[in-house]
């Protein structure tokens, strides 16, 4: 935070909060979102300075200078934002930007140096702390098409300071802070190296784990009080059974007879309320004072100031394990104050991340109307955006899916928020009401038509989502078996009695079935779209380990589904919440191989996975396939695995838990595409380094 005094005469001092921050940009447009301590008149100026260089010609003719219209900041929660678009620039220039302000004190009239800001008597705010190099930061707006290679910085997962228990290196080093260091020193390669834009899929803020230090300060804010949320970490039933638990009880919920003896499962010890024990933002203020200490750490506060940056949400931006299934969405709409709490975390999204991304299809909805009329009248919009939220919790949808206008083309889904559940329904003879449905989608109606509308074009397509398409095979067949299972024995168990039912809601949270695998039947349906189509790039995060896929599907011609696509996964995850040694014991996404004390249910998971894959291969060649009636499992199989991207000559893994960020370059012909991931090192304090990569071959990338 900078307090930049201009000696206005009874003004109090400009102070940048937050930002400034390169949000939606175009190859023509590049748009600027800032949070200021006052009420103002804001403008943004763009002056060329460099453009690209093509063949023997050295340079070419400096385009004008440019600048958004003069926009009045918007009040929200005491707050002011300001978001202002820069259009009619040239393709592929970088540009140095200022900001020019003049202070209006909430006052509306048309003054003549509003309206004209070039006029003369406007502020200039002093951005050189912001600048890579020189006084001022800057902006690259994208190339036009085919004339150069395309590079995406992309991960997720940041934990702020560690989380709530925080200290160094207690969830490693922070990746986005070393990356903003990299690209400062890198600056005099701005046009040649650096990504033409930073991708963060999810978990910006953990919402739920946050800094002790902003925890404490949001609890001693007058007003604020040390409130709790009841847990959802489980159905009701199950987190009465651990409130009620008295020393001797039973650590386990229940026994079961399985491979020839009895054996205990789910071990509990399930906090009575949100944030386990740690904090839980609450309030639009909990959730904006994350963000602001979040995002002013210096070199990240930098690297956004001069890297074009879009951005999605996942489980952590508001609470974990946010709109897993329809049970838990149910249990959140019994509870007032979870209503509201999800509420102030999508408004403090919208604000601080929706906002400055591009617009969902469509004609733009009362979340702009609002912010415009707020701005224009001098009120604070808060209200009226808890309201619209709200009832879109309650009774709507919220889309914020988007097309980001660069070639080849992204398409960023959202794959949390818009998700469709079936209402919670009685099953079986018992009447027992299951909290997930195998008719669950990860994707609403909306979303799959404008995701279909787009997907036939000619490719490389890119796909980014929150939640990964493909892990490592056990895990997503033990998903698609098991999370929303259409298999006999789990409907069995499941319809036996709530009890059951509630027993395997408590596993879908303890475990996360957060990915597309989890949800089987959109999983076979996207998978289904792919064919004959593409290339494809998928780009992903959240599961707090990195792994790298390439290769065609090889399902047999007799299905008829069309030729083989063409598929690179990568995934980027965590910026910085790698695990602890204990949690590193206790995960492997490759648990189907591990040894120990589960030894024979390991075993017995991967002969199950491993006679999927014998016998689709035993199908001759002739028989006939129907792959609309295949289990999804079965589709899984045909679909790339992981390779061995990570570490060094013969010991190289299929993953890793460092922290990281990835950076996927797509050649200018879209015929090859490659993958980077560059970690932190194990001593504090060094520098990124590449710790796996993966690539096409040359010229192979084609449909």
């Amino acid at each position: 935070m900078y307090i930049y005094d201009h000696n206005l005469s009874g003004a109090q001092p400009l102070r940048i909060v937050c930002g400034p921050i390169v949000r939606r940009t175009s190859s023509t447009s590049a748009s600027l979102w800032v949070e200021l301590n006052q009420d103002c008149a804001v403008v943004a100026r763009a002056n060329p300075l460099s453009g690209p260089v093509s063949g023997a010609r050295k340079q070419p003719a400096k385009p004008p200078r440019r600048r958004s219209n003069a926009h009045l900041t918007v009040k929200v929660g005491g707050r002011f934002y300001a978001l202002l678009t820069i259009p009619n620039l040239a393709p592929g220039w970088l540009y140095s930007y200022g900001l020019s302000y003049f202070p209006i004190e909430g006052k509306r009239n048309p003054l003549p140096r509003l309206l004209d800001p070039d006029a003369g008597s406007w502020y200039e705010a002093e951005l050189e702390p912001f600048a890579m190099s020189g006084k001022r930061p800057t902006f690259r707006a994208f190339p036009t098409e085919n004339t150069e290679d395309i590079r995406i910085a992309f991960g997720s997962c940041r934990r702020f300071g560690g989380g709530f228990h925080g200290g160094k290196g207690v969830r490693g080093e922070d990746v986005l802070s070393l990356f903003g260091q990299r690209l400062r020193a890198t600056v005099n390669e701005r046009l040649t190296t650096w990504p033409h834009l930073l991708l963060l899929l999810g978990d910006q803020i953990y919402a739920d784990d946050v800094d002790s230090r902003v925890a404490s300060a949001r609890l001693r804010a007058p007003g604020r009080g040390a409130k709790a949320l009841g847990s959802l970490d489980a159905p009701e039933s199950i987190l009465k059974w651990a409130r009620d638990r008295t020393p001797g009880d039973t650590k386990y919920l229940f026994r079961h007879h399985l491979f020839g003896k009895d054996r205990y499962f789910g071990k509990v010890d399930v906090p009575d309320y949100a944030g386990s024990g740690q904090f839980q933002c609450l309030e639009f203020e909990d959730f904006a004072a994350l963000y602001v200490a979040s995002w002013t750490e210096p070199h990240v506060a930098r690297m956004l100031a001069n890297l074009s940056t879009f951005m999605i949400f996942d489980d952590h931006d508001i609470s974990n394990d946010w709109n897993l299934t329809g049970g838990w969405i149910k249990q959140m709409k019994q509870a007032p104050g979870w209503i509201k709490a999800v509420t102030e975390g999508l408004v403090a999204y919208w604000m601080y991340q929706g906002w400055g991304n591009p617009a969902p299809p469509g004609t733009l909805d009362d979340r702009w109307k609002i912010l415009e009329s707020a701005a224009q009248n001098g009120t604070d919009a808060l209200e009226k955006l808890q309201q619209w939220f709200e009832s879109r919790i309650r009774f709507g949808r919220i889309p914020c899916y988007y097309e980001i206008e660069i070639s080849p083309r992204i398409l960023v889904l959202d794959t949390r928020n818009d998700r469709q559940f079936v209402a919670p329904k009685p099953r079986g003879p018992n009447n027992v009401t299951a909290h997930a449905d195998y008719d669950d989608q990860i994707l609403s109606d909306e979303q799959w038509k404008w995701l279909r509308g787009r997907i036939d074009k000619e490719g490389p397509l890119i796909l980014a989502s929150g939640v990964p398409l493909l892990q490592l095979p056990c895990a997503d067949v033990l998903l698609m078996r098991g999370a929303r299972s259409e298999l006999p024995l789990i409907r069995r168990f499941e319809e036996q009695s709530q009890e059951n039912a509630d027993i395997l809601e408590f596993y879908r949270r303890k475990i996360g079935t957060d990915q597309w695998t989890a949800f089987p039947k959109s999983f076979v349906k996207l998978t289904q779209e792919l064919f004959g189509r593409g290339p494809f790039v998928f780009l992903s995060g959240d599961v707090h380990y990195s792994y790298g896929m390439y290769g065609r599907a090889f399902f047999p011609e007799n299905c008829k589904l069309g030729r083989n696509p063409l598929i690179l996964h990568a995934v980027s995850s965590p910026l910085r919440s790698q695990w602890t040694e204990a949690e590193l014991k206790n995960n492997n996404p490759e648990f189907c191989h591990l040894d120990g004390p589960s030894e024979e249910i390991m075993r017995n998971m991967r002969r199950g996975y491993e006679s999927i894959i014998e016998r689709q291969k035993a199908l001759k060649p002739s028989a006939p396939c129907d792959p609309s009636n295949l289990l999804s499992d079965f589709m899984r199989v045909y679909l790339p695995d992981a390779l061995p991207v990570f570490g060094h000559g013969p010991n190289k893994m299929k993953w890793t838990h460092l922290n990281n960020i990835g950076i996927l370059q797509v050649s200018k012909d879209g015929r090859s595409v490659a993958v980077r991931w560059l970690g932190a090192s194990p001593k504090p304090g060094e520098a990124l380094r590449e710790i796996g990569s993966i690539a096409s071959p040359k010229d192979g990338f084609v449909r």
